[in-house]
């Protein structure tokens, strides 16, 4: 019996280390659903880039667990855990105002104790899966009976006390957020525009790759670059719509940059200029 229990940890485990590691992929939590929507910001101690790391080292895991009974995930498993314990524990006494990210834009609440109790019930079937010959796929194919019971309580306890239940229903009640309120950092926009068609038509002729001006009005975000092309300056816009955040609709125009001759002493009012392919 106490084997069985030790063996079925394996799976559930993985399944977890899946779940959070694709939480943290999809719903990096960027605080874009924020203080707007009256709950607090996503864990922030870490740059995007350290959440997606973490997200692939889950998935990886999640998935050696599967197929490897190597002990050292097992360990791995167990030392990640119990980190995650201890990181849950302080934010809970001294960040009580964040919430962990364990799963990504999904863990929105304060740090409190029942993810800190997760994250110690987690860290203890860890341990206890040390020394058990069998892999996942093993224990998942001969599951059957009190075995499938005892994943089903145990699930149903961790959904139990995972604050992230009571999260992702309310955002099924809650309405969209107009993307006019929505908190969009300027690198999230670069980043889909680096990637965009529009761009590669006009990078022959940009000069860097920082703007030179960025504003925002309500769903649209414009960028301006310095150009040069056939011997003019031109300043080349993009208008960005901040409707899709990762594959946003670009237009471009050009705006040639109009710079007065020396001998021009007489106001002729603002230089002419057509944008172009707009």
């Amino acid at each position: 019996m106490i084997e069985m229990v030790r063996e079925i940890q394996i799976p559930l485990l993985a399944g977890v280390l899946l779940a959070a590691g694709s939480a943290k992929l999809l719903l990096p939590g960027d605080e874009r659903r924020g203080a707007g929507e009256g709950r607090p910001p996503v864990l922030t101690l870490y740059r995007r880039e350290t959440v997606v790391t973490l997200g692939v080292l889950e998935l990886f895991l999640g998935a050696a667990l599967l197929i490897t009974p190597a002990p050292a995930f097992r360990i791995a498993m167990g030392v990640g855990f119990a980190a995650a314990t201890w990181v849950v524990g302080e934010l809970r006494t001294r960040r009580p105002d964040l919430g962990c990210g364990c799963f990504g834009g999904l863990s929105t609440t304060r740090a409190g104790k029942r993810a800190e109790l997760r994250a110690g019930l987690l860290t203890a079937c860890a341990l206890a899966t040390l020394g058990v010959p069998a892999t996942g796929a093993q224990v998942l194919g001969r599951v059957l009976g009190l075995p499938v019971l005892l994943i089903a309580a145990e699930v149903a306890v961790l959904l139990a006390i995972s604050p992230e239940v009571g999260v992702l229903l309310a955002r099924r009640r809650l309405p969209p957020v107009p993307c006019a309120m929505r908190r969009i950092p300027v690198e999230t926009t670069l980043e889909a525009l680096y990637t965009s068609a529009a761009w590669r038509e006009r990078s022959p002729m940009i000069v860097g790759t920082a703007p030179s001006g960025v504003w925002r009005e309500e769903c649209l975000r414009f960028l301006v670059f310095a150009g040069w092309s056939a011997g003019m300056e031109f300043e080349v816009v993009f208008a960005v719509s901040l409707e899709d955040v990762r594959h946003p609709e670009v237009r471009t125009a050009l705006v040639p940059v109009y710079v007065p001759a020396a001998s021009d002493t007489e106001d002729t009012g603002p230089s002419p200029f057509v944008p172009v392919h707009a």
